[in-house]
């Protein structure tokens, strides 16, 4: 499966080392992690217009959305 450019991302590896469950997968990929349950909040760092479709996809999971600037 091709990865995303994103998916080396300082960002992403500095979670993964905290422990903090982290995807380049998108949203999809975040909702099939094992865990996602319990996840409460989402920060999500993409584009204004990816957010409001990512909210959207999150909406009836019960998540907060935050987003941040990448």
């Amino acid at each position: 499966m091709l990865q995303p450019p994103w998916a080396g991302s300082g960002g992403l590896a500095r979670a993964t080392r905290l422990g903090v469950p982290a995807t380049a997968a998108g949203v999809d990929g975040l909702i099939g992690m094992p865990g996602f349950e319990d996840i409460d909040i989402v920060f999500d760092v993409t584009s204004a217009v990816a957010h409001i479709a990512n909210a959207e996809r999150l909406a009836g999971y019960g998540n907060k959305l935050s987003r941040r600037r990448g």
